[in-house]
């Protein structure tokens, strides 16, 4: 997956306090991974990247359905599931 078609940017646009949320998320559960600034989720690979948001998904009960969803369509179910969350966390901020 070449991450041009998955807009990070666009992500961080529409969601900002959910992408806030989902740095302070792998900076502090992953902290030797991720304290050299070179190591950016903008840097990983996709297929990488898509264990990390798993994962905090799944901490935050967030439902992102990767299994059932075809692999070129996943950048845009991602920036739904951010919009979604973003709703979700300005709601109760």
């Amino acid at each position: 997956m070449d991450l041009k078609k998955l807009n990070l940017e666009k992500i961080k646009e529409v969601a900002p306090k959910a992408w806030k949320d989902f740095e302070c998320f792998y900076q502090t559960t992953y902290p030797s991974y991720f304290a050299d600034e070179k190591l950016v989720p903008e840097k990983i690979p996709f297929e990488m990247l898509i264990g990390l948001l798993l994962r905090y998904f799944e901490e935050n009960g967030i439902a992102w359905d990767v299994s059932n969803t075809d692999f070129n369509l996943l950048p845009d179910t991602l920036l739904e599931v951010f919009e979604d969350y973003e709703k979700v966390i300005s709601h109760y901020s």
